[in-house]
């Protein structure tokens, strides 16, 4: 019964458009054999419209469950290549890793590069409101010695 529900909600969702659809139809040329012509075209029209944008969540459920299915499964064969013991939880495979500043492995160079960059980037944003009078130039002098540890 729930085998394969991501088919088979897309189908309702198909089914329930069709319907809405002719139901649209049928209506809309009962209006026009009554001679109410402008109503027949709208009801036709926006009743399909309707009906179809109606059930675009419906169907969009459906390519969802499928679609995590589907990463499911790829990630289930891929714990079987990474010889994970299968009485693991698929939910404690995907729990995020929790790193220390060692498990980084940067070089000091690099550091150091990084944090010289955040450093300026900081800086010229100082600048940048000094100059627009967000901060007086105190505050900015205040600000610079700060971030360079002086």
């Amino acid at each position: 019964m729930f085998k394969n529900i991501s088919d088979k909600i897309k189908a309702v969702a198909e089914i329930i458009c069709f319907i809405g659809i002719l139901i649209s139809l049928f209506s809309g040329f009962a209006s026009i054999l009554k001679e109410e012509i402008l109503l027949g075209i709208l009801v036709i029209i926006l009743g399909s419209l309707s009906s179809w944008i109606g059930t675009l969540a419906l169907y969009g459920l459906g390519e969802l469950i499928e679609n995590s299915q589907t990463i499911i499964e790829l990630l289930e064969q891929e714990t079987k290549n990474e010889n994970i013991p299968n009485n693991i939880p698929m939910s404690e495979v995907l729990k995020p890793v929790q790193l220390s500043e060692s498990d980084y492995n940067y070089d000091n160079n690099v550091k150091d590069d990084i944090i010289k960059k955040m450093i300026k980037g900081k800086i010229s944003t100082l600048e940048k409101w000094r100059k627009e009078g967000i901060i007086t130039d105190e505050e900015f002098n205040e600000k610079k010695k700060e971030l360079l540890g002086l």
